[in-house]
């Protein structure tokens, strides 16, 4: 039984790794973008996996992900990715509120993103913590 527990436990984190391997694949920002609409939770949970600072070396995917971010969230996807954030502790949080707290394009309507997210009646500390990090964006600008 035991081996059996190591088993799973060694395949889990061999696919952790595989899920890494890939995290910093500009293809997939491009298709989030081109799908906003028709997006699954699947596809926001592993996007904001690759938001764990892996890629911060990569300006390119740096760039493109906070601009993704901030459309999830300016976005009706809002509450999905608060719901994906809120399920998964394992989610990097601490980072995904650096992205926010620091757009990269001056275009981003904050304002839009603080509305969108304080609509949400669900998983309100998570909700919080986000709107918390757009405020610090909001008051960069």
């Amino acid at each position: 039984m035991n081996t059996l527990i190591i088993f799973f436990y060694i395949l889990s984190l061999y696919n952790g790794v595989a899920c890494v391997s890939d995290s910093c694949d500009l293809q997939k920002l491009v298709n989030i973008q081109k799908n906003i609409d028709y997006i699954t939770k699947e596809e926001i949970t592993d996007f904001l996996y690759s938001l764990d600072g892996r890629c911060s070396n990569n300006v390119e995917y740096s760039e493109v992900s906070n601009e993704v971010l901030y459309s999830l969230l300016c976005h009706k996807k809002a509450e999905l990715v608060i719901t994906v954030l809120a399920e998964n502790e394992k989610l990097p949080l601490k980072n995904i509120r650096e992205v926010i707290e620091d757009p990269i394009n001056d275009q981003i309507d904050l304002g839009q993103a603080y509305k969108n997210v304080g609509k949400i009646n669900t998983h309100k500390k998570v909700r919080n913590l986000i709107l918390e990090s757009i405020k610090i964006a909001m008051s960069k600008k």
